[in-house]
């Protein structure tokens, strides 16, 4: 899960302003440079973005669904000889507003053309056509074209590695097979201080599976405040969980592929021959917070026999009873409404009107892709017509419980109960929770539901609601400190 609360104060103005402003209409007429070409033909998914916030600049396309910036897209195929397209009011999806009721004002404005069907940001992605910022004024009542050009490919700046960060690059098989397209898996490594003073010593090792947005380049920013315990050094090794729909959150699935698998099967294998770690489930722990927390636990009751522990902060629903607040097996649930007809808050944080589910569903029907409700449909939907099917009705809210029973195959909880009988030697004392009992999300809500049912499993199990604590406030220094020194426990336990 991602947090959104920067932008609450521009929603709040945006959202205020909207309805009194005078309205514009506009159409875009889009240029792309045919130095870009590098075929006759490219396809994908044009975008256009305006905000009001001229300060924005490179970051123009970090959007939210809470601050109103106006959203509109199309797909496209566009030919080096017609290299040109337009984007109006028939042929469009928008968002918060349609290109014929824009409030006046000024913007900065960019367009971007999404070719990139790996990585998960529809922007920021490399290969992608994009164009420079411009800032254009709308007069009430104006019909206007604004021109655009796409002059520029997106790249990715890439980290340099350092003594102690190394960076994994490998092509995965599995994956590559699935795509149809090279497809490679990342990890960055953070090793110990004192790595390089015995060729000899070997380290339990600590996979750290980050939360939604979030990369292996997490590494470097991660390196000193995973590398200052001395009591029991570890290697530290930070995975990737982002792909085209957002974060795979490392289950196999019908639309993101072998992810589970290609970790166990491809990538840990790799790492454990090119470093010098443990090379058993005694040295292998799992770490995770929010989506990465979720992972975590998915990990370890998918291979209990493969870790030696996994510790989840503030994890995404690990009970599909209360998908945040959602019964989805209920045939009754809205995911827009409650039962009282009330519009459902997406956020615990008190504010009047409150950031809904419709708004944020509405939102990735522009986006389309990487955002977080879509990612959870990419993880844990069938597949249909090549596309996630989608757990509830975008216009209505209502729940498809079809969807909602494929989901059980994901849904903790459940799972752990239904395997009860093979699973429970083999995870006895290996979930660690800890969640706060005002997650911003609701998440304490499914951490209860799966500690009574574990409780009543008689599977051993360490879960704990941290009073007066929201979802960013579990991953602080005092939490890390009591992981770091169960893993040593657990790991040093193991060699007795």
């Amino acid at each position: 899960m991602k947090k959104t609360l920067t932008y609450l104060t521009i929603w709040l103005f945006s959202f205020t302003t909207l309805n009194v402003l005078a309205q514009s209409e506009v159409e875009f007429s889009i240029t792309i440079d045919s130095k870009l070409f590098s075929k006759e033909s490219v396809s994908g998914r044009m975008y256009v973005i305006m905000t009001p916030d001229l300060s924005k600049g490179d970051e123009i396309f970090w959007t939210s669904p809470v601050n109103n910036e106006p959203i509109f897209s199309r797909s496209v195929t566009i030919t080096k000889s017609n290299a040109k397209v337009s984007l109006n009011k028939s042929n469009t999806v928008s968002f918060p507003v349609s290109m014929n009721n824009i409030p006046e004002g000024v913007y900065l404005i960019s367009a971007v053309l999404d070719m990139n069907n790996l990585q998960r940001h529809f922007a920021y992605a490399r290969g992608n056509f994009i164009s420079s910022n411009k800032i254009d004024s709308l007069k009430g009542g104006e019909n206007k074209i604004i021109d655009l050009t796409l002059n520029a490919i997106y790249k990715s700046d890439r980290t340099p590695e350092t003594e102690f960060i190394k960076v994994v690059s490998l092509r995965s098989n599995l994956l590559t097979k699935f795509y149809g397209d090279t497809t490679n898996l990342y990890a960055g490594i953070v090793l110990p201080p004192s790595y390089y003073k015995d060729s000899n010593k070997r380290y339990a090792t600590v996979y750290v599976l980050p939360e939604f947005d979030n990369n292996h380049y997490d590494a470097f920013q991660i390196q000193e405040y995973l590398t200052r315990y001395k009591d029991l050094e570890k290697i530290y090794v930070v995975l990737n969980p982002l792909c085209d729909y957002g974060n795979h959150v490392f289950a196999n699935s019908e639309n993101n592929g072998p992810r589970a698998e290609s970790i166990i099967q491809e990538l840990i294998p790799h790492i454990e021959k090119k470093f010098r770690t443990v090379q058993k489930s005694s040295g292998r722990f799992l770490m995770g917070h929010s989506s990465g927390g979720w992972a975590a636990l998915w990990l370890q009751i998918s291979y209990p026999d493969f870790f030696g522990g996994s510790w989840a902060t503030s994890p995404d629903p690990v009970d599909f009873r209360k998908f945040y607040d959602i019964n989805i097996y209920d045939s009754t649930s809205n995911v827009f409404t409650k039962a009282d007809g009330s519009a459902r808050a997406f956020d615990r944080i008190p504010l009047d009107p409150p950031p809904v589910y419709k708004l944020f569903s509405d939102y990735e029907q522009v986006i389309i892709k990487g955002e977080q409700l879509v990612s959870h449909e990419a993880s844990f939907s069938p597949k249909l017509k090549n596309q996630p099917q989608p757990l509830w009705n975008r216009e209505t809210g209502k729940i498809d419980i079809g969807v909602a029973k494929h989901w059980q195959k994901y849904d903790i909880q459940y799972q752990v109960k239904k395997n009860i009988g093979k699973l429970k030697s083999k995870i006895d004392g290996k979930l660690h929770v800890y969640c706060g009992d005002n997650d911003d999300f609701f998440l304490d809500l499914p951490v209860l539901l799966l500690k009574e049912s574990l409780t009543t499993l008689g599977v051993k199990a360490e879960i704990e609601i941290l009073k007066d604590r929201g979802h960013s406030e579990t991953y602080t220094d005092d939490i890390f400190d009591r992981m770091d020194k169960e893993i040593n426990a657990k790991y040093l336990a193991s060699q007795k």
